[in-house]
């Protein structure tokens, strides 16, 4: 078992010694206990990229969980039961167990094992920004980080003010750093430490009385990865296509994502993207699964590139990495899809014993295999270019989708035309029957893999 540094929260202490002594009493059959330390810093400007407020912020949530194996009609069952702690009062925290135990005992899950200390065994991966680190524990406290978030506003300030026809209206930069422990009556006992910077910025494009507002944002895990010129850059030009764009027309025929809309199809922060639900071994425990073990994801005659699809949270300094999974389980890189096949599942423990198969892990950054085509190839005219959605949140399990365009191109005769609005439809296992990914790869927060991806046939509403 891995040794892990004593944590300062006595509460967490406390509860770990009650929950034992509930298990010797053979009151609990095991006990887990999840605790998420916060620390966060917030700088906020106002129009004109003026200064308007620092925030500091710290924050424990401390979770228990009772198991209780239990008979019922011959059949063995697992009573769980979940609750936040909220209180370092001794006698609060026995009445909250003793509460729960009952709770266990009303409960039917099928029978699982939680996992011991051989599962335990996180790999050693860097997530935290040591930048963020030593400005948070220098001496300087809360200021310190506080002045490395608004030398980042100066920069991104002074950036706008390069570029004409386009006003920084509003501004937020926070940064955090985490540190997770799952602990459970088997042994198990994992830390890690994270750090996560976050920006959003308005952006006003202006054309004389005419004005639009784009919305960009991004997470890292370390300042370095910031890009300010290239941020500005891009999302100025954006905005002003934004500003000079047309409503779409009615369109069908190949459509390609690229910039924002890739993360946001592949791996959208909202809901789980339909490729990977159904590598979940949840979903194939309650029967929803459309994926099996050995075959095509994509069913009939599949044209174009086949899909390989990856899960790895072992990516350094990524915001979708982890070390372990909340039951602790250690963090692993897995291929999920292979040229097409389904080879393996995502699973906790818990679903993992109902399948009869080894535990995954977290969910970490999904990597998607490199294509055929290159980049340019992939914008054979006519196209539609998608490179923003408003929002994007298919369904998980049909894979159907209508999401709003917040800005896109037709590419058409040699011009690239940009529009907003109108909707992109279809079903997502539909369209990977006939698609190309480029060759061209990046690395981005919670995904990597082809910069472009082409579908041959989607449908993006608009005038007749």
């Amino acid at each position: 078992m891995t040794t892990i540094p004593p944590l300062f929260y006595p509460t967490l202490e406390i509860a770990r010694s009650l929950l034992a002594r509930a298990r010797e009493e053979k009151k609990a059959a095991d006990w887990k206990l999840a605790h998420e330390h916060t620390h966060r810093w917030n700088v906020y400007y106002t129009k004109g990229a003026e200064l308007e407020d620092v925030l500091q912020s710290e924050r424990h949530d401390l979770t228990a969980t009772a198991y209780v194996k239990q008979g019922k009609s011959g059949k063995r069952l697992m009573g769980e039961s979940s609750f936040p702690i909220l209180s370092n009062n001794e006698n609060a925290i026995r009445q909250q167990i003793q509460d729960a135990l009952f709770a266990c005992t009303l409960t039917d899950k099928e029978d699982f094992d939680i996992p011991d200390d051989s599962f335990a065994n996180a790999p050693a991966i860097e997530l935290a920004d040591p930048e963020i680190i030593a400005a948070a524990s220098d001496g300087k406290g809360e200021n310190g980080v506080h002045t490395l978030l608004a030398e980042l506003g100066e920069r991104f300030s002074g950036e706008f003010k390069k570029y004409g026809g386009v006003k920084l209206n509003g501004m937020e930069i926070h940064a955090s750093i985490t540190e997770r422990r799952v602990l459970n009556s088997k042994g198990v006992d994992v830390h890690q430490k994270a750090t996560e910077i976050y920006i959003e910025t308005v952006i006003t494009a202006v054309d004389g009385k005419r004005e639009s507002e784009f919305f960009p944002a991004m997470t890292v895990s370390r300042l370095s990865d910031v890009d300010v010129t290239a941020f500005v850059k891009k999302y100025v030009t954006f905005a002003k296509d934004v500003l000079s764009s047309s409503p779409p027309c009615l369109f069908t025929g190949a459509v390609v994502l690229s910039e924002d809309a890739i993360p946001d199809f592949f791996a959208p922060r909202i809901d789980d993207a339909p490729l990977t639900a159904h590598t979940f071994g949840s979903t194939h425990y309650m029967g929803l699964a459309r994926y099996e073990k050995g075959k095509q994801v994509i069913p009939g005659k599949v044209q174009g590139d086949k899909i390989t699809l990856v899960n790895d949270p072992l990516v350094p300094l990524n915001p979708a990495s982890q070390r372990f999974d909340r039951d602790g389980i250690a963090a692993r890189r897995q291929v999920l899809i292979d040229k097409g096949i389904f080879v393996g599942f995502v699973a906790s423990k818990r679903f993992a014993d109902y399948l009869k198969i080894q535990p995954s892990g977290p969910l970490g950054v999904i990597e998607l295999g490199a294509g055929s085509k290159t980049v340019k190839e992939l914008y054979q005219q006519p196209c539609i270019e998608i490179v923003s959605f408003s929002s994007f949140v298919p369904n998980s399990l049909s894979g159907d989708f209508a999401a709003e365009i917040r800005l896109g191109y037709l590419h058409k005769d040699g011009q690239k035309l940009p529009f907003k609005g109108g909707m992109v439809s279809g079903n997502v296992f539909e369209a990977f029957a006939n698609v190309y990914f480029s060759e061209e790869t990046i690395t981005i927060p919670d995904y990597s893999g082809p910069k472009a991806v082409r579908f041959e046939k989607l449908t993006v509403s608009g005038r007749e």
